[in-house]
């Protein structure tokens, strides 16, 4: 990548507090607050155009505390979205975001996280070719290996119109149910998490 985006600088959020810019803690009894995983920004530059790149990592766990947390750290992300919206045109949002509070309706996503990234002109680029619908994260049920969908790429809308592919890789080494995919103790090697790759056209 580096080679072919010129890297500006980075910002590091990692321990970041929502309410005072302190450090948060994260345990069984008190979520805390964002940012408790690695995340963060890049800079970069392609033919000297300017594009902004986050990494995120949000808060796991379906308890209304730590679903609250998550909300958290959506607000704190979208506060730097609008920040750096004055200045770059083009952002890229990527990550695991952990939002199993999400619903999924044909072509339309609901729940909180979609909701705040509309809000700051941000669209799910999995949704243009459908891939939105296919699990990032499996995990074995009564049913069988079933999955959730909580990896996204979320873009600004002139990324959003020059996508030109979009999957979710089911690869060696990632994610945790195939035997295909596992070491020989039955481990991912790499993510128990599915790759989500967007491809982009530009003129």
């Amino acid at each position: 990548v580096q080679k072919r985006l010129g890297v500006k600088y980075s910002v590091n959020l990692m321990g970041l507090d929502v309410s005072d810019g302190g450090y948060g803690r994260y345990d069984d009894e008190d979520p805390g607050q964002p940012f408790f995983y690695p995340q963060g920004y890049t800079v970069v530059e392609h033919k000297g155009v300017p594009i902004v790149f986050f990494v995120v990592h949000f808060k796991d766990g379906t308890t209304p505390e730590y679903r609250a947390a998550r909300h958290l750290e959506v607000d704190r992300l979208v506060e730097h979205i609008t920040e750096l919206s004055a200045t770059f045109r083009h952002i890229v949002v990527s990550g695991d975001f952990n939002d199993t509070d999400s619903s999924i309706s044909g072509n339309e996503i609901s729940g909180y996280l979609h909701t705040r990234m509309s809000e700051v002109g941000l669209y799910n680029a999995r949704i243009k070719d459908g891939t939105h619908l296919d699990a990032t994260y499996e995990y074995s049920s009564n049913q069988g290996v079933t999955g959730n969908s909580i990896d996204h790429v979320f873009v600004t809308a002139d990324l959003y119109e020059s996508i030109s592919n979009t999957e979710v890789i089911s690869g060696t080494g990632f994610g945790k149910n195939s035997a295909a995919r596992s070491d020989a103790r039955g481990d991912f090697r790499w993510s128990d998490h599915l790759p989500v790759r967007v491809e982009f056209t530009f003129e």
